[in-house]
């Protein structure tokens, strides 16, 4: 008998082709600043009719942002090309799944791993940026980061999302290739900063956190 066949979004190879469309853009600080969460202010849980109200919200000319809260690891962005774009990423139920793995999850405690992982890996790569060595920072980030890939409950809750956003572009198949590819992306971070000192001649600080990958149980990077 003949196989079935598959559907324009489950041809062989789309998953990856579609993950490095989504993920590409989140290479570096952009891994959260980028965040449509971030850019937007909502929270990831944000219904259809939470993401509408909010969009025509910013395009109102008297529109004031909101005040700054200790929740969120990064302010909302104010410039209207990056809110425009942030709101067109949401209509994309691949880059929303992605994005919300890769923010705070409101249904989660402040402490719980997933929520702390976002937080400091968040305050690392800003503190990088700034030309400040958080080694504290970056090794529990690390480590929340490895709880987070290693605890079921992360992918059971990812599958449960890719139902609940129903959606025929996507399908529960993109789990099993995430939890490759965003251990990847995270390494990655760490990876290119490691390079990046050894090339400014920081030997000492390449080793650092080639050192924070490996203690928090991450692989060789891609």
């Amino acid at each position: 008998m003949a196989g079935k066949a598959q559907a324009p979004h489950a041809r062989p190879g789309a998953p990856r082709r579609e993950l490095d469309r989504v993920l590409a853009p989140l290479a570096g600080r952009a891994l959260y600043r980028d965040n449509v969460f971030r850019t937007t202010g909502l929270p990831s849980d944000a219904t259809p009719r939470q993401v509408r109200r909010a969009r025509e919200e910013r395009t109102n000319p008297y529109y004031e942002p909101p005040a700054e809260t200790r929740d969120a690891p990064l302010p909302p962005s104010t410039d209207p090309d990056e809110v425009h774009h942030a709101f067109e990423g949401l209509r994309d139920p691949l880059a929303r799944l992605v994005h919300e793995l890769l923010w705070l999850r409101p249904n989660l405690g402040p402490d719980h791993h997933h929520n702390a992982a976002v937080r400091t890996h968040c305050a690392a790569i800003e503190a990088a940026a700034a030309g400040e060595d958080a080694p504290a920072l970056w090794a529990a980030a690390l480590a929340s980061w490895d709880r987070v890939f290693a605890d079921r409950d992360t992918w059971r809750w990812a599958r449960q999302r890719v139902r609940a956003i129903d959606d025929p572009r996507l399908d529960v198949d993109v789990v099993n290739t995430l939890k490759t590819r965003l251990p990847e992306l995270i390494a990655a971070v760490s990876f290119a900063l490691a390079a990046a000192a050894a090339a400014d001649g920081d030997t000492e600080a390449a080793a650092r956190h080639v050192a924070h990958l490996d203690e928090a149980g991450f692989r060789e990077g891609p």
